[in-house]
């Protein structure tokens, strides 16, 4: 148990259970471009993440990696078109 003594007096004002956590998270952007005529492009962006907030704040080294490439993951694809038109 962490305890708080804000104001000076000796007496604790917040207490917390466990400060301890272990927060892992993945995140990694891709970007293809394409100019398929000068000027005018095609853009597909791919965007990954992955996170956990685990209350166990114990280091596990290679496990810890393992567990992060097994949490729950978010894949985003976007697509963008430019063309470019000339007067």
């Amino acid at each position: 148990m962490c305890e708080v003594d804000l104001d000076g007096s000796g007496e604790p004002d917040l207490s917390f259970g466990q400060p301890d956590f272990n927060y892992r998270a993945l995140r990694s952007t891709t970007v293809l471009r394409w100019e398929y005529r000068p000027g005018s492009v095609v853009y597909l962006a791919w965007q990954h993440g992955r996170s956990l907030h685990d209350p166990d704040s114990s280091f596990r080294g290679v496990g810890d990696l393992w567990d992060l490439l097994s949490d729950e993951s978010t894949n985003t694809v976007l697509v963008k078109a430019d063309y470019w038109i000339s007067f």
